[in-house]
């Protein structure tokens, strides 16, 4: 059993801080003037601090504060004690959700599908059709399907699947593993794991995250756009944002440089699990990669810029009162001592982030991670601290 907790310590104390003028914002209105607290610790020693707390080897901060973007890099990048780089990829967890959500809403936009269609139609099996779930149940998390990702027992599961190509498949990823190559768990093999169990309230009655509504939001996409997930990311977000460094796993099997640490809790031996993509299926889940640079400009166009029409993008930003208005579709609200923000969270091998945007101001924003973090850090009151008492 590997989990993402050990404590640790990086190579360095801190970087340089780097800063340069961000782009005049696109939409809404520009920030206020504000004065700063000269009282306050300097940003790169507010994230040192943070990530030796809990533990982290490294971290990254890039923050758009009044105009300027602010790049610090701390501790180190792996287990070897590389010295991190702000510009290092890294997985992104679970903020992808909020990156497929705005794919999803894409194909609304140009009229492939509808947020209140029914999905087993479109995707077919495993999923099953009774009851029905919609597109917007899978992105505001209130489908009732179940989170094979943390709950259950997925060896238990295989034992309960019926479909012989999912069968077959299961006995080719033991056979390949078995030789020590790397596996990948296909989505639809996902989907009927978590199928073999009933559904955890009626479709549209309550909320529950779920990993498993993102696999079919993956499997949405590529059944309504004709093309492979990965193929819509590098078309309809990387391109039009000119953005040189996201792409999504397990598509793109490259390693990042910015690395994952865990500790194998059988044998107490430290590991670096960042390249275990079993459970990344189609990676609609949780599969970008990219670095903090390039997803705080894609969370600002998502929340302010031309990647939605204005109807979609107040849809997306909704919440849901099933969720008690944490979560919107794929993008959840959080209350910062500066205002009112969007954003993400996400927990994959090893590596912690946040991206957030103000809600209001499109030149005020964070994307912040960590590697190896024996404890959970608080990121969204780093996020403050990084950002509002500057």
């Amino acid at each position: 059993m590997v989990v993402a907790a050990s404590c640790g310590s990086g190579s360095r104390a801190s970087d340089p801080v780097t800063v340069e003028p961000t782009p005049p914002p696109t939409s809404a209105e520009a920030a206020p003037s504000t004065v700063p607290d000269i009282t306050s610790p300097p940003p790169e020693a507010i994230l040192d601090a943070a990530r030796l707390d809990v533990g982290a080897n490294g971290a990254i901060a890039v923050a758009n504060i009044d105009g300027r973007r602010v790049r610090i890099a701390v501790g180190a990048a792996d287990a070897d004690g590389t010295p991190t780089e702000a510009s290092m990829r890294f997985r992104a967890g679970s903020v992808t959700k909020t990156i497929t959500a705005a794919l999803v809403l894409d194909q609304v936009a140009q009229g492939h599908v509808g947020l209140d269609d029914d999905v087993a139609p479109i995707v077919g099996p495993p999923l099953r059709p009774i009851p029905p779930v919609t597109v917007r149940m899978l992105l505001e998390h209130t489908s009732g399907i179940f989170d094979i990702g943390n709950e259950g027992d997925p060896i238990a599961d295989i034992a309960e699947l019926t479909d012989p190509d999912l069968l077959a498949e299961v006995d080719d990823l033991f056979e390949r593993a078995a030789r020590g190559e790397p596996v990948v768990a296909s989505a639809r093999l996902t989907v009927g794991l978590a199928e073999t169990h009933p559904r955890n309230f009626e479709p549209g009655t309550a909320w529950s995250y779920s990993n498993t509504n993102y696999q079919l939001a993956g499997l949405l996409i590529e059944a309504v756009s004709g093309r492979p997930f990965a193929d819509v990311l590098a078309l309809r977000l990387a391109r039009p944002l000119q953005l040189t460094s996201t792409s999504l796993a397990p598509h793109d099997t490259t390693s990042p440089e910015f690395r994952g640490a865990a500790v194998d809790l059988d044998t107490g031996v430290e590991i670096d699990p960042t390249d275990d993509l079993f459970a990344f299926g189609n990676g609609g889940s949780g599969g970008v990669l990219t670095t903090a640079d390039e997803l705080l400009t894609i969370m600002t166009a998502i929340v302010h810029g031309s990647l939605l029409p204005d109807d979609l993008r107040s849809e997306m930003l909704t919440t849901t009162a099933l969720s008690d208005h944490t979560y919107g579709l794929g993008i959840a609200p959080y209350e910062l001592t500066c205002g009112s923000f969007f954003g993400h969270e996400g927990r994959v091998n090893g590596t912690v982030s946040l991206a957030l945007v103000h809600a209001d101001t499109p030149d005020l924003g964070v994307v912040v991670t960590m590697n190896r973090a024996a404890d959970s850090p608080n990121l969204p009151a780093l996020a403050d601290e990084l950002v509002c008492s500057r």
